[in-house]
């Protein structure tokens, strides 16, 4: 699951590039005012993955984890949706706060030590999966 969200996550980001120029041309937009769908999305991913951790220490891992991919999927929906490209940048920008919110989860869901004795078992290090 942990693996599948974030392929998720980086393939959305790549279609959404290649994309560009039919979203400015089905839109009657600009290539740069396309543009800005990427850049609301990069700029809401790097405000919400400085907190991710704190959120997901208060919320609960899994649980945090679990919502910000249904918001994600959500969000991509409405994306789909949108027919403005300022309603495609607002929803964009929700997007890209609930994939930032997975990343630092993602990485701590992996199985932890209960038990001393279980000690021994390294954490995965980050992107092995």
């Amino acid at each position: 699951m942990i693996s599948i969200a974030t392929f998720m996550q980086v393939l959305d980001v790549a279609i959404a590039n290649v994309a560009l120029d039919h979203i400015a041309g089905s839109l009657a937009a600009s290539y740069d005012e396309a543009t800005w769908t990427i850049t609301s999305y990069l700029i809401a991913n790097a405000i919400v993955i400085p907190i991710s951790g704190w959120l997901a220490d208060v919320i609960g891992r899994k649980r945090y984890y679990m919502l910000s991919v249904a918001l994600f999927t959500v969000a991509s929906v409405a994306c789909g949706m949108a027919s403005s490209l300022t309603w495609l940048s607002s929803r964009g920008c929700s997007r890209g706060s609930a994939a930032g919110a997975w990343r630092p989860p993602s990485s701590r869901c992996w199985p932890t030590p209960s038990r001393p004795s279980s000690a021994a078992w390294p954490s995965p290090p980050m992107g092995s999966w």
